[in-house]
């Protein structure tokens, strides 16, 4: 097996297990095993991290966050990123969760 096809199938997995939790269907015990390991399966919170590191590289040369939607930095799609934050696509958690979620941003560039 080559890594690539390990990474999928472990991409897989946790989309998986984020599925079962969304829908309440994730055993207790399996969540506090993956929370033992420090996994947060929060939909939401899949990839922000790395995504607002990303911003903050793309940031920092540019001094703004007006970037195209083909702006990458320094291998995420932060263009593509920073227009679905825009949109307020969160999952269909709602304006509050939107909320949220833009606050890191505003905070790299309140503009």
């Amino acid at each position: 097996m080559t890594p690539s096809q390990h990474s999928f199938q472990l991409g897989r997995r946790m989309a998986d297990q984020r599925r079962a939790m969304v829908a309440g269907m994730l055993a207790a015990q399996r969540a506090a095993d993956l929370d033992a390991l420090d996994i947060d399966l929060t939909p939401a919170n899949t990839g922000g991290e790395e995504n607002l590191a990303a911003t903050r590289v793309y940031h920092a040369p540019a001094g703004t966050l007006a970037a195209s939607i083909t702006a990458n930095a320094p291998d995420k799609p932060v263009g593509q990123w920073l227009a679905n934050c825009r949109k307020g696509i969160t999952l269909g958690e709602g304006p509050a969760r939107v909320r949220q979620r833009a606050a890191p941003v505003a905070e790299i560039d309140p503009d």
